[in-house]
């Protein structure tokens, strides 16, 4: 009997074989797959699948390329999807990631509880609603303001 709460691939699927349409998807030069920590994530799955990314960005890179040098000390490195949410996209799109959710620890992929899953969606809608927004340059603009104001509030630390 599975247990209630993780997600388990159908009967005859490898945990570590992702279904080809989504290898192609994910591995074509016109998908971007952008993240928060997306250099270890793409690791991880490379090592468990063998699926190479063709183009990826992280979140965190993009922002210091839009905003450039960022006025406090901890730099954009050291910010967590809360915090980043929270600022750019407003207080009511602030998440808080459970304690009990690691991304890199021992689970192989095929193998989530629904805690993860859920987790990992919402981070995924925040990181490709933040890329999306900084990509419009009129977004851009409001985005960078908000995150000057942020700082010298000392919203953000």
């Amino acid at each position: 009997m599975q247990p209630k709460d993780s997600f388990h691939l159908k009967e005859g699927f490898k945990p570590c074989e992702l279904p080809k349409f989504l290898k192609d998807f994910l591995s074509s030069d016109r998908t971007i797959v952008v993240g928060l920590g997306i250099d270890t994530v793409l690791k991880k799955l490379q090592s468990d699948t063998d699926l190479l990314i063709s183009k990826q960005v992280e979140i965190r890179d993009f922002m210091q390329e839009k905003f450039g040098d960022p006025k406090y000390s901890g730099g954009f490195t050291k910010l967590d999807l809360g915090k980043l949410s929270k600022t750019l996209l407003g207080p009511e799109r602030e998440v808080v990631k459970p304690r009990h959710i690691l991304w890199n620890n021992g689970v192989r992929y095929g193998d989530f509880s629904d805690d993860l899953i859920t987790y990992g969606s919402i981070k995924a809608f925040l990181v490709a609603k933040m890329y999306s927004e900084l990509c419009d340059p009129q977004s851009a603009e409001n985005l960078k303001t908000k995150w000057n104001v942020a700082l010298n509030a000392h919203l953000v630390t």
